[in-house]
């Protein structure tokens, strides 16, 4: 049997042994302790008898052998640097066997690692769920804890019967509004007469249906001039965001020297905001002889600042049949420019400035030369915008 034994000489005055698996009492304190410090040592095996006492199988050495090996031991580390990480080093029997002797440097490390705090890996998978309440009692608690009262299901077959006295009010959203603009109410005087001229437009209803009513025309203010008006009345219907729909009638009236002149239409056209603020009005009109007309129309409103408005507009009339009595010829009947320059007041009155030009085409300025009318008419005018 193989016995081996420790040992270590601390200033000479201190020497541990170990045989088989048991720990003097000082070595065994030093573990339970935890020291970490391992001393330099010696190993030595012997061979013996177990049977022997333990004074014949250890040979006590002399103090020149101790002071020897002490000397030799607390020798600079830097002079034999290889020799003091060998003997530090534990051996491949002392590795197998010395499970019950000085823990190892892998068993430290392994002690080591059990003592540090573990990840509270059960509080991470616990925290990923909703928080519960800490307390069991109070009303707080039977709060959170009770169920919702279920919402008991009508039944199909017997019906609810309600107060309709208890209805809130309905909104009001289908309301009729009004709008009136004088668009036009001005004095035209250069080449041709003085004239009183106006064109108005309105409408009374919602958003989505609407009464409209249309005037224009113009009035002498001598006493050897006519004029002419015409009116319209139109149901309009919204098609389209900004554009509606407008059907109805439309009556003209000439008087003058001569005897007075008037005819009916059947009206149907569209009108409303096109790309770029572009105000269009184009109507088709079916008199009731049965001659086709129709009338384009556009405006465009340049904010030139908040309150100075310049208005361009432009008017133009087409007929398909000759109507002498009312001086109308077919084709293209006349051209009419105007420029306006308004400052608004305020949104219900703004005078204005301007200039129209206005000429007769093809057998229309026939018509007018036979009657002795001017073709052709450049004017200046002044006049005034109202909003109702």
């Amino acid at each position: 049997m193989q016995h081996r034994y420790w040992a270590t000489a601390l200033s000479g005055t201190l020497v541990s042994m170990t045989l088989g698996s048991g720990l003097l009492p000082a070595q065994a304190e030093e573990t339970q302790t935890g020291t970490k410090t391992q001393p330099m040592h010696q190993e030595v095996e012997i061979s013996a008898n177990p049977d022997l006492p333990l004074a014949d199988l250890l040979e006590v050495p002399s103090e020149a052998e101790l002071s020897a090996e002490e000397g030799d031991q607390l020798a600079p580390l830097t002079s034999k640097p290889s020799a003091t990480a060998d003997a530090l080093k534990p051996t491949i029997a002392e590795t197998s066997n010395s499970g019950a002797l000085l823990p190892t440097h892998a068993q430290e490390f392994e002690r080591t690692e059990e003592s540090k705090v573990q990840p509270p890996t059960l509080f991470l998978e616990t925290s990923r769920q909703a928080p519960q309440p800490s307390f069991t009692n109070g009303p707080l608690a039977q709060t959170l804890t009770q169920k919702p009262p279920e919402t008991p299901q009508s039944s199909s077959e017997t019906p609810q019967t309600t107060d309709k006295e208890d209805w809130p009010s309905p909104v009001k959203d289908n309301q009729t509004f009004s709008f009136v603009l004088i668009d036009q109410l001005e004095v035209r005087t250069v080449d041709g007469p003085t004239t009183l001229n106006w064109d108005a437009i309105g409408w009374v209803g919602g958003d989505i249906r609407r009464f409209w009513f249309k005037t224009e025309g113009d009035v002498g203010l001598s006493a050897d001039t006519g004029g002419e008006a015409e009116v319209q009345a139109l149901y309009g219907q919204l098609v389209a965001p900004f554009w509606d729909f407008q059907a109805g009638l439309r009556y003209d009236r000439l008087y003058g020297p001569g005897p007075d002149r008037g005819r009916a239409f059947a009206v149907v056209g569209i009108q409303g905001l096109a790309p770029y603020l572009l105000e269009v009005d184009a109507s088709l009109f079916i008199s009731e002889d049965g001659d086709v007309s129709a009338r384009l129309t556009g405006e465009y409103e340049m904010l030139l600042t908040q309150r100075l408005i310049l208005q361009p507009k432009a008017e133009i009339n087409l007929a398909a049949q000759r109507v002498e009595n009312f001086g109308v010829g077919s084709g293209l009947n006349d051209i009419e420019l105007g420029l306006r320059l308004r400052y608004e007041i305020s949104r219900k009155f703004a005078p204005y400035v301007g200039i129209n030009w206005q000429r007769k085409f093809f057998e229309t300025a026939d018509l007018a030369r036979e009657e002795g009318e001017s073709v052709g008419d450049f004017s200046a005018l002044a006049g005034v915008r109202l909003l109702f």
